[in-house]
């Protein structure tokens, strides 16, 4: 995933986040639990997100 505007931090099952600005991406593996933990409540966030067949 992509992060196009906004900002965003990602959480994962084992309790970490990662926090995305514009530009920052993201590959999760198929499986990777993970939840968008927060977004900027004053800035509006656009993601693009791909998802691609295994292997």
């Amino acid at each position: 995933m992509l992060l196009l505007s906004g900002a965003a931090r990602l959480g994962f099952a084992d309790g970490s986040e990662r926090a995305l600005a514009p530009g920052d991406w993201a590959v999760l593996p198929a499986g990777c639990r993970h939840r968008v933990a927060w977004t900027d409540p004053v800035r509006e966030t656009l993601w693009l997100a791909l998802h691609l067949p295994p292997g």
